[in-house]
């Protein structure tokens, strides 16, 4: 599915780039309506490439774990994202510039939303296929296809319509349309993911006490921008889930409310906004990665637990067989 994923932005990228040749300069405005100013790319690219570093410092001393080469990959756009972003400053009255940046910073977090669809079905394997099967409203083994089928499916539709958008008069209105339907289908399609989410946390407490219940370790021991030992505690990992989820709807929110204004709402041209409440919160939330390390809590050592010398998908089993009473 990631190699599908990658084709698609790379398909969407050159669709961009033909529709704004339609029209390559605007002599009347800036393109975004406003020249961006130069000193939060530079803190963009910062933020980002630092998060990236420890990430992907993180990724090599852990064996390279492919379920979390989706959140590499986000990080590392969303810099070239900002680097394009000065890009544009440079000439904001050529289409081009405007619809390939924008395009790769609408774009990246995709990947964002598929790490979160990885973990929640790696985290539910780690507690026994019983407990998955039990716990999350969608079969595991179907979970990340189906939305992350759904994603590449909204992201065409709105990589086309930035571009159409981009590229000005009659176009313009009909890419204002589609962006808003593309919108619409991710909030809608991330709203049931976080139910899932909710759902597999609610019914694993309910059902399984005895795995909800884990031994606790300090604050200090499981935190860290350096730390790669395990963790016992895998609901360290779904809180920090939760948290990335609620950056992400902020996010998903916020462009929905920008792009429902139009292509000249009071949102779309105060870059401001664009900040505090896309770029800011995905950083933040995808850096919680950087101190909690999710190969930490699935790893074949993280998964054992101290009282009872058997790991977590042993357990679900046997709870689920001694304490019928659930």
């Amino acid at each position: 599915m990631l190699k599908h994923l990658l084709s698609t932005l790379a398909v969407l990228a050159c669709a961009t780039v033909a529709l704004a040749a339609d029209e390559a300069t605007s002599t009347e405005r800036p393109i975004s309506g406003f020249i961006p100013l130069k000193w939060p790319c530079y803190a963009g690219i910062l933020l980002y490439g630092v998060s990236w570093i420890f990430l992907f410092a993180h990724w090599i001393r852990t064996g390279r774990p492919s379920y979390m080469i989706t959140l590499l990959i986000g990080m590392f756009f969303m810099s070239i994202g900002f680097a394009l972003r000065l890009w544009y400053i440079g000439n904001p009255y050529k289409v081009m510039n405007y619809a390939v940046s924008n395009s790769v910073t609408l774009l990246s977090p995709c990947f964002f939303l598929a790490t979160d669809y990885v973990l929640l079905s790696q985290l539910s394997l780690s507690l026994g296929e019983e407990v998955s099967r039990r716990c999350l409203l969608i079969r595991r083994t179907w979970l990340v296809k189906i939305f992350l089928a759904a994603d590449i499916l909204t992201f065409l539709i709105q990589g086309g319509a930035g571009g159409m958008q981009a590229s000005g008069g009659s176009m313009a209105n009909l890419g204002e349309k589609a962006m808003l339907g593309g919108l619409g289908l991710q909030v809608a399609s991330f709203g049931l993911f976080v139910l899932v989410l909710a759902h597999f946390g609610f019914k694993v407490r309910q059902l399984y006490p005895s795995v909800w219940y884990t031994p606790t370790q300090s604050f200090s021991e499981i935190y860290g921008p350096l730390k790669i030992s395990p963790v016992d505690d895998w609901r360290q990992l779904y809180i920090v889930l939760c948290l990335t989820s609620v950056a992400i709807l902020i996010r998903c929110a916020f462009r929905l409310c920008e792009y429902l204004g139009g292509y000249d709402s009071y949102l779309a041209t105060h870059e401001a906004f664009f900040y505090s409440f896309d770029a800011f919160p995905l950083w933040l939330g995808m850096t919680l990665f950087v101190f909690l390390w999710p190969a930490r809590c699935l790893s074949p050592r993280a998964l054992e637990h101290s009282y009872t010398g058997t790991s977590n998908m042993e357990m679900g089993k046997r709870i689920l067989t001694s304490d019928s009473r659930y």
